[in-house]
């Protein structure tokens, strides 16, 4: 008998059925049927001896799976043997009392002998068959049937009958083996093909160490549907995706193996944990053998495209509006970076020396940030500027400050540290007042009633911008203004976004900040929270509320 042990989706039953399938071809196996039991859910013995029997196949079916003509030709028509035999037994007192499946359980059984029978998922068998049960089937199928016996099992799931399986496996078994494939063979296995995508989601699955074939081929799917999204950037915006969704996806389907999601959202760049160690999240063993594993896979710090792709990820599909903003920007810095030079190599002479090179290290950045500001997020221009200040450099850190919030031309949502999703971490006392400055600066158009009153019959995308930019609060004064059929249409152009199915992310912050707009209109009287209720939005009647007394 045969035991192979090994962690649940490494192959073990993939492994075994390849070898088996190798040796029936080369005419080297000794029994000529075959059997394959998966034991999850089966409940009870005479289940288990039932599908033996009904998966019973000619060893040289090229796929060793049972269908209805191998059940034919166990069921040999031409005897009536089988047809026979219960209507002989049902003559005899206590078989009537036998339900349906151990009476063909007892019967089918006799005609299981001198073949090879797989038992697969021992760890997943119901709750009331017991390992001892199976181990004494298996013992009886190898002496007294004269069977060969494979078990296929992850040992470390068994529970509370491991040890009862550890004082019997040496009793029944004569070889025990371990299946544990390197990250390499498991994904050698998992995937096939050569395609550019393909060979980096299999390079970065070896360069985390997975071995799990299923949620390997789980990645692959993720990442192969990244292609046609991410076609028209450059090349590395793709890498990087793919990166970050083999790593993000490893931490949902393993979590136990994987860091933890909390651990990787709330990763950092070096820039900013460097600088303020409340900022970084590698205390204790566990967590700084990740910050190990990540420094050695390059994934320096979660990002708003690294969010888009792990919400892609637990939903089960990317879609190409919600990514096309987040590739956007990487695909101008992956182009700015090959024209100028990258900021984060700059930061690298910072980060890979313990030279005393200050000078060398301000200047690197300064020049590097200066070519490159266009490209760079709100949270390392934060990290930039601390350093400066850190480097006795406050007159650089301020010319830094105002080149940035001057020369960027997003519109006022950019300026608005409350919509960044990484808010908490910029803490610089003066990166936050001159974005609250530029902000508060940053006048909406005059002409906004224009546009929304357009909005129904179509947009561009400087419409779309200004419109996302507005406040709640600029909202509720236009539509107060409003009345009759221009009120109607301002309403029906800001709304429509919840039922366009492609509306991108700007689209859809302009109806959720009119929706909150009537919100606020709502709760200013019973007469308009009742006015408010065509448009889906509920707010309490002041008339209807409690009273104190």
């Amino acid at each position: 008998m045969l035991c192979i042990r090994g962690k649940w989706g490494v192959g073990k039953t993939y492994g075994w059925l390849a070898r088996l399938k190798e040796e029936a071809a080369a005419k080297d196996v000794s029994r000529q049927r075959y059997s394959y039991v998966s034991l999850f859910g089966q409940d009870n013995l005479q289940q288990v001896k039932l599908a033996v029997f009904e998966n019973t196949v000619p060893i040289d079916k090229p796929d060793l799976n049972a269908d209805v003509d191998t059940l034919a030709s166990l069921l040999d028509p031409k005897s009536g043997a089988w047809r026979r035999l219960p209507n002989m037994l049902s003559g005899v007192p206590f078989v009537r009392n036998w339900t349906s499946t151990d009476l063909a359980s007892t019967i089918t059984f006799l005609g299981v002998k001198d073949q090879i029978i797989c038992f697969d998922d021992l760890e997943r068998r119901g709750k009331n068959l017991r390992i001892v049960d199976v181990l004494g089937l298996a013992s009886y199928l190898r002496e007294r049937r004269n069977c060969k016996i494979v078990l296929l099992l992850n040992d470390e799931q068994l529970g509370d009958e491991t040890k009862d399986f550890e004082r019997y496996l040496e009793k029944v078994v004569d070889t025990s083996l371990l299946y544990d494939p390197s990250p390499n063979e498991a994904a050698a296995i998992a995937l096939s093909g050569s395609s550019p995508v393909l060979q980096i989601t299999a390079a970065r699955c070896q360069a985390l160490g997975i071995k799990n074939i299923r949620v390997i081929r789980r990645l692959d799917r993720l990442a192969r549907s990244l292609g046609p999204i991410l076609t028209e950037y450059k090349p590395i915006v793709l890498e990087q995706a793919v990166s970050s969704t083999v790593l993000f996806g490893w931490a949902v389907f393993q979590p136990d193996e994987a860091p933890s999601i909390d651990y990787l959202v709330g990763k950092r760049p070096p820039i900013v944990e460097d600088i303020d160690p409340a900022t970084n999240p590698s205390a204790g063993p566990k967590p700084a053998a990740w910050r190990a594993l990540l420094d050695e896979y390059g994934y320096t710090h979660t990002d708003e495209f690294d969010l888009a792709l792990l919400n892609g990820i637990r939903a089960g599909y990317f879609r190409k509006d919600v990514l096309a903003t987040h590739a956007k920007e990487a695909h101008d810095r992956a182009v700015a970076a090959e024209a100028d030079g990258s900021f984060e190599a700059a930061w690298r002479l910072y980060h890979d020396s313990f030279d005393d090179n200050r000078d060398a290290v301000v200047k690197a950045i300064d020049s590097s940030f200066r070519k490159t500001f266009q490209y760079i997020t709100p949270l390392n221009l934060d990290g930039t500027v601390r350093l400066m200040k850190d480097l006795n450099q406050a007159d650089t850190a301020a010319e830094l400050i105002a080149l940035y919030v001057q020369g960027r031309n997003e519109g006022r949502t950019f300026f608005d540290l409350d919509q960044y999703s990484f808010a908490g971490d910029v803490t610089d006392p003066d990166v936050r007042a001159a974005f609250k400055a530029k902000h508060d600066s940053m006048n909406v158009d005059k002409d906004v009633r224009a546009m929304l009153l357009g909005l129904k019959g179509g947009w561009n995308d400087e419409t779309i911008r200004t419109l996302a930019d507005l406040s709640v609060e600029e909202y509720r004064d236009i539509f107060k203004k409003e009345r009759d059929a221009d009120l109607r249409r301002i309403l029906a152009g800001a709304l429509q976004f919840d039922s366009i199915t492609n509306a991108s992310e700007p689209m859809r912050e302009i109806s959720r900040r009119a929706r909150a707009a009537l919100r606020m209109i709502g709760a200013e009287s019973p007469i308009n929270a009742r006015r408010v209720r065509r448009y889906g939005i509920t707010v309490a009647d002041p008339d209807t509320a409690p009273q104190n007394e």
